[in-house]
């Protein structure tokens, strides 16, 4: 233990070196810990984005889908398919032209938006029903005097367009090709062209088609863009939204890149684009059988991103550096009494003095130096460990904190560019729905009579039914220009409770928001307001006032956690207010206010960042624990190298007043390589130095003649090993050179044979000698039993022939040595016993999963069943009780030395029948693949 602590006793090196490595460990960990929080609060920032992200379009991609349905089933209505089932072509043009003129302006009061509608379609049942198209944005309706659903059906169209009626769907030239057929008798030129016309208008695009069940098919065209109206303007393709089928089928995607697109058409919805792996979500959208395929970046971390981790690594960078400055310059204020007492000592001992020179007692006078030496320790320690460890923890804390607020700011825009949008949609779906009651037959009916009894058994009172979009409608109520109520969708027999003030009224076509409109509830609200065509009476202006339901808006927050919003107009009023909407001078929330794309109103969001506080807090907590450990570590450390460096110094005063006494054999037994281990070495050395004074000549007199002894036992130990190294060597050159002696004398006398089995034989000879590892490659010993079989054959005339197959990869491969001359000796020896020729020896090497698979087999004369079986059972004993008779010496042996060499991971068997020739088959592990 004492010479341990003596070979690593504590120097100014290894003290600052200790000092690094404590505030190594206490950055590693802080950094660890730093960086899991981090990467915590990341993955719940994003998990919740994502969440809250494809929550909000769902919602906007719902309400889109529902505005266009309702715009379908309005189209079935008689007010619009009537036309289509009158005969039109048949009457006369005035008539014809002023019925087309009241649908088109009925549709064109429904202000569709080119947005979200290509075209529509509203075709009759056969040649003399009409067929029209009109084009969202445009004055008119064109004319499809060809089409009808009997010539769609003709080339078999409807087998498409009937199994997919009210649902969102898109068709492609290879669906249409598998189905439509223009070549059908009862389809004319004329009418194929038009189907055909049809088809390329509608061919990859969206489509909404009520399959012609009620003797009109309506197919409306949607733009292009119709689910990307669901996005924020500024949108990015970080994350992918698609948009399937009913069949699954990819009719749209946001991603506009062409392998992203191919994968999702694939049904591949785990993907990688430009080296980043894309996980999916799917969703549905009831009531309609599509889904959405929501796509994002797997492993993405936005702190990689902004550098927080570049600058925790140099911040712990800078904290080791701080720490080596700091404990390098105090710790060699901690050493500095001891490296001037050293040198004292060491020129005494260097100048020869006999009289010993006085060490000044005071070296040094500040008050560091007054101190004791654990005290001065833990002082450096604690001081070059801690002040680095506590400001980079607080940086850790901030830099952390900074970033993941700044990302809940990203985060919290992104979740309000997507709830702007879902206000977007919504809003429009409202307006719709507004213009589509507008033009209701019902209410015209109410501008040319307002004496009719709504109250009477006989009125069929405008329900969900007719306008599915009522759902999300409190209630409406249609007034007079002095805001008296004339019909209430509730409470109708007392209409007085919806008197409006005619401030709200305003003389415009358009429709208009209001806010803070008081409902019959008592409850300040949003509503919408339209005025009415005039009626044909003259009578004066009517208006149509439209309450959304709460959940209009309150539906919008939903599955945003620890989130509140507020909608208002252009002039600051609420529209709308999340009832635990936070004041602005309340703390602890996040604050994000933008405005909605397409409308004079703006949002406003409130994250209370609990988690972000909370997980902040463990942070904090943790981070206190590792300063407390590392000041116990830093405490410990600084009391182990004190009692380190003291415990050398009490024996070093030990000897001296030792010495002092008059016993100069006395020495510090101490090896350390510090600055007290300098000062004991002094000290040793000039106390050497005086004994050696008085006893010089007997310690030179004992040192020669040691010195003496020790040259001729050198001297003796050379002269043996120089003697056995020529021994060594006399054999296998004196063999050598005979043997080459032979061939070159059998060269001269024209005798080859001769010259084969002497190289034959050398190389032998110089196989079996060479010095090395246990191994060989298999191509070396296959040549060894190349040159054994040449022998053999010269010595038996050329009785049997040597084949091998082994594929040149295997022949790299690691065998042991003389594992494949045994077993040929034997095959000769035994195998072709009598034989004067026909002998075959094949050696055929294959590798299979990793193993090494060896078959010596000969065609001789084999052997019983009896000798087989007793052959492999004693080549199996073990070595204690191996026979070793004739017939098994060599295959035993050979057994053996393999199974020392692997161990069980090998096999050697012998199989043999009466003159069908013997096989030893081999199965050895490969050190490492041939390739």
């Amino acid at each position: 233990m004492d010479k341990l602590l003596a070979r690593f006793s504590p120097t100014l090196g290894r003290t600052v070196l200790l000092a690094v490595l404590l505030t190594f460990i206490a950055q590693a960990v802080l950094l660890n810990i730093g960086l899991t929080y981090a990467n915590s609060i990341d993955r719940s920032i994003s998990d919740k984005r994502s969440e809250n992200v494809l929550s909000q379009y769902q919602q906007s991609s719902l309400y889109l889908m529902n505005d266009i349905n309702n715009l379908l089933q309005l189209l079935q209505t008689s007010e619009f398919s009537g036309y289509f089932k009158s005969n039109m072509p048949l009457r006369d043009a005035n008539t014809e032209a002023a019925e087309r003129r009241a649908l088109l302006d009925k549709i064109d009061t429904l202000y569709i938006s080119p947005q979200t509608v290509n075209a529509i379609y509203l075709i009759g049942a056969d040649e003399n029903q009409a067929a029209l198209r009109k084009r969202a944005g445009s004055s008119g309706f064109e004319e499809l005097g060809h089409l009808s659903i009997d010539s769609l059906q003709f080339a078999k169209l409807d087998q498409l367009i009937l199994k997919d009626h009210d649902q969102f769907t898109s068709y492609g030239k290879d669906d249409f090709d598998n189905v439509v057929s223009y070549r059908s008798k009862l389809l004319g030129t004329a009418e194929a062209d038009a189907v055909r016309d049809f088809v390329s208008h509608i061919e990859d695009r969206l489509i909404l088609t009520n399959g012609g069940l009620n003797g009109v098919l309506i197919v409306i065209v949607l733009a292009d863009g119709f689910f990307e109206s669901g996005l924020p303007p500024d949108y990015s393709d970080q994350s992918i939204f698609s948009i399937l089928s009913p069949d699954r089928r990819l009719i749209w995607t946001s991603a506009s890149n062409e392998e992203a697109r191919q994968a999702l058409s694939g049904g591949q919805y785990r993907f990688e684009l430009n080296g980043a792996a894309y996980a999916s979500r799917i969703v549905g959208l009831a009531p309609f059988k599509s889904q959405i395929v929501y796509s994002v970046q797997e492993g993405k971390r936005y702190f990689s991103e902004h550098g927080l981790f570049v600058k925790m690594i140099v911040l712990s960078a800078a904290a080791m550096v701080l720490t080596l400055l700091i404990s390098w310059f105090y710790m060699k204020q901690v050493f500095k009494p001891f490296r001037e007492i050293s040198q004292l000592l060491r020129s005494q001992s260097i100048g020869g003095e006999k009289a010993l020179r006085v060490i000044p007692e005071q070296l040094g006078s500040s008050r560091f130096q007054a101190a004791s030496m654990r005290t001065k320790l833990m002082l450096v320690l604690c001081t070059a460990v801690m002040i680095p460890t506590i400001s980079d923890g607080f940086l850790y804390s901030r830099f952390s904190t900074q970033a993941a607020q700044s990302q809940m700011n990203a985060s919290l825009k992104e979740i309000g560019d997507f709830s702007g949008m879902n206000i977007k949609t919504r809003v429009r779906y409202l307006e719709s729905l507004m213009n589509q009651l507008s033009v209701s037959q019902k209410f015209e009916t109410y501008l040319a009579d307002r004496s009719v009894n709504t109250s009477s058994p006989g009125w069929d009172a405008i329900t969900i039914s007719m306008f599915p979009g009522l759902n999300e409608v409190s209630y409406f109520v249609l007034l007079d220009e002095k805001g008296n109520a004339i019909y209430s969708s509730m409470y109708s027999n007392n209409k007085d409770i919806f008197k409006t003030e005619s401030v709200y009224l305003k003389e415009q076509d358009d429709l208009y928001w209001i806010s803070e409109y008081v409902d019959v509830f008592d409850h300040k609200t949003a509503a919408v307001v339209k005025r009415m065509p005039q009626a044909q009476d003259g009578g004066g202006a009517t208006y149509l006032l439209l309450v959304p339901k709460e959940s209009v808006f309150e539906n919008v927050g939903y599955g945003l956690t620890s989130t509140y919003f507020s909608i208002s107009d252009e002039n600051g009023k609420t529209v709308y207010q999340s009832r635990l909407y936070p004041e602005a001078s309340q703390q602890g929330f996040l604050r994000f206010a933008e405005p909605i794309p397409d409308s004079k109103w703006s949002i406003s969001i409130a994250y209370a960042d609990y988690d972000i506080l909370t997980r902040s807090r463990e942070y904090q907590s943790q981070y206190i624990l590792i300063i407390f450990i590392v000041f116990m570590l830093s405490v410990g450390g600084a009391m182990a190298i004190s009692g380190i460096l003291v415990r050398p110094i009490k024996a070093l005063v030990g000897t001296m007043d030792a010495v002092g006494n008059g016993d100069l054999r006395r020495q510090v037994a101490f090896e350390g390589r510090n600055e007290i281990g300098s000062i004991i070495q002094s000290f040793n050395k000039m106390v050497r130095q005086l004994e050696m004074e008085i006893q010089h000549n007997l310690q030179m007199t004992e040192e020669n003649a040691n010195n003496k002894i020790r040259e001729n036992d050198l001297i003796a130990m050379k002269t043996r090993a120089e003697l056995q190294m020529l021994q060594a060597q006399i054999n296998p050159h004196f063999l050598y050179n005979t043997l080459e002696a032979i061939n070159m004398r059998s060269l001269r006398n024209g005798n080859k044979e001769v010259n084969v089995m002497v190289e034959a034989l050398a190389d032998l000879f110089r196989y079996s000698i060479t010095r090395g590892g246990d191994e060989v490659e298999l191509e070396q010993e296959l040549g060894h039993v190349r040159n054994y079989a040449r022998i053999q054959q010269i010595r038996f005339d050329h009785s049997f022939e040597l084949e091998l197959d082994v594929p040149e990869p295997l022949r790299r491969a690691k065998v042991p040595r003389f594992i494949l001359q045994p077993i040929v000796e034997n095959a000769i020896k035994h195998g072709f016993e009598g034989w004067e020729e026909g002998g075959l020896i094949r050696i055929a090497v294959s590798e299979t999963n990793g193993r090494l698979l060896l078959d010596i087999r000969d065609n001789g004369i084999g052997m019983s069943r009896e000798r087989l079986d007793w052959l492999n059972a004693d080549m199996r004993q073990g070595l204690g009780e191996w026979n070793g008779q004739e017939g098994s010496i060599g295959l035993g042996n050979v057994y053996h030395r393999l199974r020392l060499f692997y161990h069980d991971d090998m096999a050697m068997e012998v199989s043999s029948a009466r003159m069908k020739g013997t096989s030893v088959r081999m199965d050895l592990p490969l050190a490492e693949p041939i390739r």
